[in-house]
């Protein structure tokens, strides 16, 4: 990693955690005046998720030297992808994570039926059928293990740094989704919480509140 490519990283970091941080105010601000995501908001967590994904792309390839056409050219990226992990073992548990991740997220999705639902627009029920017995937010574990990952499938620090600061944003804005289904569900919501964890079955049955 040379020291363009870091500052790069830094930079991008920075911006990320900053352009959260207004997106995240923004949302709860829709969510307690209109009772729903309006579409400007939708869109700005989406590319929320879109810098994040920045992070990756500027842990192995200098971005400077990078011309806007091959920055959307799929052959390019495929062309100078990154070199696997050495290790067979970090390679196969990365690949684990990467199928279980789509599949988790895969179902989520499935439990919304309407796109409306998927991105806030529409709150006209509480869904707790399907994956939503097991884990209150399938589509933030999904992506995050296939964001976990990545470091081991290409054995990257930076990675690693970036799978991190996806886990900790989306507990904010977990907290902010939380607080308006308590304001619209009210106690079907708190029965559902009480059932339901956070993220994984296993660690509340550890004593863990998740």
């Amino acid at each position: 990693m040379d020291e363009i490519n870091l500052t790069i990283f830094i930079a991008v970091l920075i911006s990320l955690i900053v352009i959260s941080v207004m997106v995240f105010h923004k949302v709860r601000r829709d969510y307690a005046e209109q009772g729903k995501l309006t579409r400007l908001s939708s869109f700005l967590q989406v590319m929320v998720f879109v810098l994040h994904a920045q992070l990756f792309t500027c842990s192995y390839w200098d971005l400077s030297l990078i011309r806007a056409d091959e920055y959307l050219s799929v052959s390019y990226w495929l062309k100078n992808a990154p070199e696997f992990s050495s290790s067979f073992t970090s390679l196969i548990f990365g690949s684990c994570l990467a199928v279980t991740g789509i599949l988790i997220l895969g179902l989520g999705f499935k439990g919304f039926e309407l796109f409306a639902r998927i991105d806030g627009q529409r709150v006209d029920q509480l869904i707790s059928e399907g994956i939503y017995r097991f884990t209150r937010n399938p589509q933030i574990i999904g992506y995050g293990l296939i964001v976990l990952s990545v470091p081991f499938i290409w054995n990257s620090l930076l990675a690693l740094i970036a799978a991190l600061v996806y886990w900790v944003g989306t507990r904010k804005m977990i907290m902010v989704e939380e607080e308006h289904l308590h304001r619209i569900f009210d106690k079907e919501y708190g029965r559902y919480c009480k059932r339901t964890p956070r993220y994984f079955g296993t660690f509340r049955k550890l004593g863990y509140k998740v």
